[in-house]
């Protein structure tokens, strides 16, 4: 996936993913979410996924209310963090470990 956010191009195949979720709702579900952190060439973190109509990426629609949606949301280390904190469980420690370039072998 890639998107240009202020004359900047991310792409997920160019970047490193961190880690990502999906909370196991069905796609048709209005809560689905499927998400991964990455981190750009530059060190850029961005979040890059799809989801239902309430959930992150859920877009307006031209007749009104909203639908499921896909895109990329730029992110900053704090609140990455959290949202690692959030959805890896057992495994955030390491993941935040990853996000400071620490690898555990």
């Amino acid at each position: 996936m890639k998107a240009k956010i202020d004359g900047i191009t991310y792409d997920t195949e160019t970047s490193r993913k961190i880690a990502e979720y999906e909370n196991g709702y069905p796609r048709t579900d209005l809560d689905f979410i499927r998400e991964a952190l990455y981190q750009a060439p530059d060190g850029t973190l961005f979040f890059a996924g799809e989801s239902g109509p309430r959930m992150r990426y859920g877009k307006n629609s031209e007749g009104g209310g909203k639908v499921g949606g896909e895109g990329i949301t730029l992110t900053t280390r704090e609140d990455a963090k959290e949202w690692i904190e959030l959805t890896q469980g057992e495994n955030a420690a390491a993941v935040k470990m990853e996000l400071d370039g620490y690898t555990i072998i």
